[in-house]
């Protein structure tokens, strides 16, 4: 089955006219603006009033019609002030998305007890380490300091668990 795709889904749409809402709003706004200073300056006379009235005039036909490098002219004038008074150094400040935040519990860390450990203890664990886990015959002191073979030494039998069946 073929489905038409939309081609044109970035385009705003006509509401009244050949005008979008976001250009009919701008063009509504300056028209009220002007009947208000109109309003305001009508005793004083039509070139009073033209003075005051050009520059929302321009500015609200400008902000409906006008793109500058296909952007309206609202994010081009919005974007030139950002330019002009942001600094000028940009530093990569992280801020963290809050859709991934999660609350921080405090996890408490378990006390673990102190073990006493005195001279003989190492003594043993240094000759464990030094004769790669296997215990001599003479496991106290007498082949301490002294390399031994495989088959002068018997297998540790200190971790190990017997079971009986």
């Amino acid at each position: 089955m073929q489905y038409k795709v939309p081609q044109k889904i970035d385009l705003e749409d006509r509401i009244i006219g050949p005008l979008t809402m976001r250009q009919f709003g701008y063009v509504f706004a300056g028209g009220m603006i002007d009947y208000l200073l109109y309003a305001a300056f009508n005793p004083y006379g039509v070139f009073v009033f033209g003075v005051f009235a050009l520059l929302p005039t321009i500015l609200a036909l400008a902000l409906a019609f006008i793109k500058v490098q296909d952007q309206t002219f609202g994010s081009a004038i919005a974007s030139f002030l950002l330019l002009r008074y942001r600094d000028r150094l940009f530093l990569w400040r992280r801020t963290p998305d809050p859709r991934f935040l999660r609350k921080q519990r405090k996890i408490e860390k378990p006390i673990m007890p102190r073990k006493n450990i005195n001279a003989s203890d190492l003594d043993r664990l240094a000759a464990i380490i030094d004769n790669r886990g296997w215990n001599a015959t003479d496991a106290n002191s007498s082949l301490h300091g002294r390399v031994i073979s495989s088959a002068e030494a018997v297998p540790s039998t200190d971790n190990l668990e017997t079971t009986s069946s």
